[in-house]
C-alpha cells in the first residue's frame, strides 16, 4: 500500500511521463482495476474502512483523530484467527500497537501521533488554516526526508522478512507492507527527482485557480491549506517533479520486494495486491493534498496478481477499498465467522474479474473531516459521478465526456433524472443529514475532551505523522 498516490500516476494507467516499470510489470502479470476508489480521501478514515470493509459512517472513523482500534472485525484478524501468520511492516495509521490490530508482529509501525492524531481536525464550524502546508510546495525538490528514509527502512525490513521468515514459515502468511511515498513532503531522492526536473507539466491540467474551480468546497480547502495565493509556474512544475520522483522511488522499492519474492521462489504461489489509501490533487483546481471527492483525490491505483489470475487483465467496473475484505477471504478460502458482517456493497475482486462490465455497480466515498464545514458524499455509477454536500450545491459529472470534472451538470434541466437516480442510490447507503449530524456531534465531544476549540486554535498543526525511530 502506497500513501497519497493518485490513480493516473502509473504508466499502466496511461501516464506517458511517469517511470513506473515495476508497477507496470505487476499489472502485466495480473489484473488492473481502471476505476478504483478509496472510500474516504484521508489517511485514517480510508485505512479504517479498508481493513474493516465497512464505510466510514458505519464505523465512525470520521477523521485523522478517530482511527480503527481493533473494535470492528478486520480481514487480517480473521486470517490470524484461521492460523495465518500475519505481519505488518511500515505505515498502518491505526490507533496504537496496544490494540488488537490483527498482526502477530508489527515491524516499525506508524500509527496516529500519541494515539490522538491531529486535534485541529476536529474543528468543523471554523476552518483552521495550516500555514506550514504551503512550504511543502515552496520547498519541494531533490533530497532526503524522514519519510524517504522510513520507506527505505520499510523496504529493507520487508526484504529481510521475505528471505528469512517468509521462506521458513510452516503455515500460510500475509505480509502487509505500508509505504509512505508519495505522501508529502514533496522531497524525492535526487536520482528519481532528476528524471522529471526538466519536464514541462503545464500541459497536463495541473493549474492554479480557474474560473471552473470555484465551488465552495475548493475554496474551503485552498484556505485551509494556505493555498489562496497562486504559486509560480516554476514552483508548481518543481513540486510535480518531486511528486513524480517519489512515485518512481516507490516503484523502485516495490521492484526490490518483487525481486525478493522471485529469488526465494515464493512469487509463483503468492498473491500480490497493490493499492493506495487515496489520491493527491497535485495542483489541479489550485489544490494540493486530498480530501475532496474529485478523481485526482479519490481515485487510486488497484492491481491484483497471483495464481490463477490471467495476465494483462483489465476491469472497468468500479471497485473500491472495501472490496479487499471479500477478496482476501476469497483468496484464502477462509470463512468470516457468524458474527462478522460483510458489507453488502462489497464484492470480491476475483468475482469482478469473472463478470462482464457492470454499469449499475455503485461505488461510494465520503468525507467528514478537517478543512470542511460540510460532509461530502460521492456515488460513482457507470459514466456518472454525483457528489452531495450538506451545506453546498451538489455536483454531477459525466466522467466519460468530462474526465477532469469541469462541467457541473447538476442544475441543468436535462440531467435531473440522473441526479435523482443517484440521489436515490445514495439514500440506500446512508441518510446524509443523519451522518453529518453524527460526525459533527462525535467531533465536538472529542474536541471538548481535548480542551475545546479555543485551546486547540492556539496550537499549530504538527503536519504529517512523524515516522518511528527517525
Amino acid at each position: 500500500m502506497s500513501d497519497e498516490q493518485r490513480r493516473d500516476s502509473c504508466g499502466v494507467y496511461g501516464n506517458e511521463i511517469i517511470n513506473t516499470p515495476n508497477i507496470d510489470a505487476l499489472a502485466q502479470s495480473g489484473a488492473t482495476f481502471n476505476n478504483a476508489y478509496c472510500n474516504s480521501p484521508l489517511c485514517v478514515p480510508s485505512r479504517s474502512s479498508m481493513v474493516t470493509g465497512q464505510y466510514v459512517n458505519q464505523i465512525k472513523s470520521w477523521g485523522n483523530n478517530m482511527p480503527w482500534h481493533g473494535n470492528v472485525t478486520s480481514w487480517n484478524q480473521i486470517l490470524q484467527e484461521n492460523d495465518y501468520q500475519t505481519i505488518s511492516i511500515g505505515k498502518l495509521h491505526f490507533r496504537s500497537t496496544k490494540d488488537n490490530n490483527g498482526f502477530d508482529e508489527e515491524i516499525i509501525p506508524m500509527h496516529i501521533y500519541n494515539e490522538i492524531g491531529d486535534p485541529l481536525g476536529l474543528i468543523r464550524d471554523e476552518i483552521p488554516q495550516i500555514k506550514k502546508f504551503r512550504s511543502y510546495i515552496d520547498d519541494a525538490g531533490p533530497g532526503e526526508s524522514s519519510y524517504t528514509s522510513y520507506d527505505t527502512m520499510i523496504c529493507s525490513e520487508a526484504i529481510e522478512w521475505i528471505k528469512t521468515k517468509g521462506v521458513q514459515s510452516g503455515k500460510p502468511w500475509f505480509l502487509y507492507t505500508g509505504f509512505v511515498a508519495p505522501h508529502p513532503p514533496y522531497i524525492a531522492p535526487s536520482k528519481f527527482y532528476d528524471i522529471y526536473s526538466s519536464k514541462d507539466f503545464s500541459l497536463y491540467k495541473h493549474t492554479n485557480k480557474t474560473k471552473l474551480s470555484n465551488h465552495p468546497i475548493v475554496n474551503d480547502f485552498r484556505y485551509h491549506l494556505n493555498l489562496e495565493d497562486d504559486f509560480s509556474p516554476a514552483t508548481i512544475n518543481n513540486a510535480i517533479a518531486a511528486y513524480y520522483g517519489l512515485v518512481s522511488f516507490l516503484d523502485f522499492n516495490i521492484g526490490q520486494l518483487l525481486d525478493a519474492l522471485s529469488e526465494t521462489g515464493l512469487k509463483e504461489n503468492t498473491y500480490i495486491l497493490f493499492c493506495s489509501d487515496h489520491g493527491e490533487c497535485m495542483g489541479q483546481r489550485g489544490l494540493w493534498a486530498k480530501s475532496v471527492l474529485y478523481e485526482e483525490s479519490v481515485g487510486i491505483p488497484l492491481i491484483l496478481t497471483g495464481p490463477d489470475i490471467k495476465n494483462k487483465q483489465t476491469c472497468e467496473t468500479p471497485a473500491s477499498l472495501i472490496d479487499i475484505f471479500p477478496t482476501v477471504l476469497d483468496i484464502s478460502s477462509v470463512q468470516p465467522g457468524k458474527k462478522t458482517a460483510i458489507n453488502k456493497d462489497s464484492i470480491s475482486l476475483l468475482k469482478l474479474l469473472d463478470e462482464d462490465y457492470d454499469s449499475d455497480r455503485k461505488v461510494f466515498s465520503e468525507y467528514h473531516a478537517v478543512g470542511s464545514p460540510t460532509s461530502s458524499f460521492m456515488i460513482r455509477k457507470g459514466e456518472w459521478k454525483y457528489i452531495h454536500y450538506n451545506l453546498y450545491e451538489d455536483e454531477l459529472y459525466n466522467l466519460k465526456k468530462d474526465p477532469f470534472e469541469l462541467d457541473n451538470k447538476f442544475m441543468q434541466p436535462d440531467h435531473q433524472d440522473i441526479s435523482q437516480e443517484l440521489w436515490a442510490d445514495l439514500l440506500k447507503i446512508c441518510d446524509p443529514k443523519l451522518v453529518f449530524d453524527q460526525a459533527i456531534k462525535d467531533a465536538g465531544q472529542l474536541l471538548e475532551r481535548l480542551g475545546g476549540k479555543k485551546t486547540l486554535f492556539e496550537q499549530e498543526s504538527f503536519g504529517a505523522t512523524p515516522p518511528p525511530g527517525i
